[in-house]
């Protein structure tokens, strides 16, 4: 399963996406936050039928954030679910993920969704395309709950 780029949908805005010293999270670092603030507004939700829901169809990286999504990050055991080889329909760029899980309980740092949507560019050669994709990218505080959710030990609350 891979993680990619999703559209971004109505997802909470901010202008700069990237480090996020010093930010306070937008929202209290809980796996439910992350889900009810982020997936369901835009990555996972199938009425507005962005990437990573399986309402139109095959979601991007075969990764499905609306049916199960605490399993699709972190596998059956909660230790992480390895991201897989994938090809982005953008351009056809394919990115190898090796070695990389999606989310990596306590260590944000080695967890492809952190990287994906902390990236300061639109691309990276190891984390492939910025999350999401397309603009408004998401705050430096939900970044940072994401960050806090993880180095928290990505639990399933």
């Amino acid at each position: 399963m891979a993680l990619l780029a999703c559209g971004g949908g109505n997802l909470p805005g901010g202008s700069d996406a990237g480090s996020t010293g010093g930010t306070q999270p937008a929202f209290a670092p809980t796996f439910a936050n992350v889900n009810d603030h982020v997936f369901n507004i835009g990555c996972g939700n199938m009425l507005t039928g962005v990437c990573h829901a399986k309402g139109a169809g095959q979601p991007v990286g075969s990764l499905d954030l609306a049916t199960a999504p605490y399993v699709a990050l972190l596998g059956e055991n909660g230790q992480g679910a390895q991201a897989s080889p994938a090809t982005s329909g953008a351009g056809g760029y394919s990115f190898a993920y090796t070695g990389l899980v999606l989310v990596k309980p306590g260590d944000p740092e080695h967890s492809l969704l952190y990287q994906k949507l902390a990236l300061q560019g639109q691309s990276d050669p190891t984390y492939g395309f910025r999350m999401p994709y397309a603009n408004p990218v998401l705050s430096p505080g939900v970044i940072e709950a994401i960050r806090e959710w993880i180095a928290n030990g990505a639990k399933n609350d």
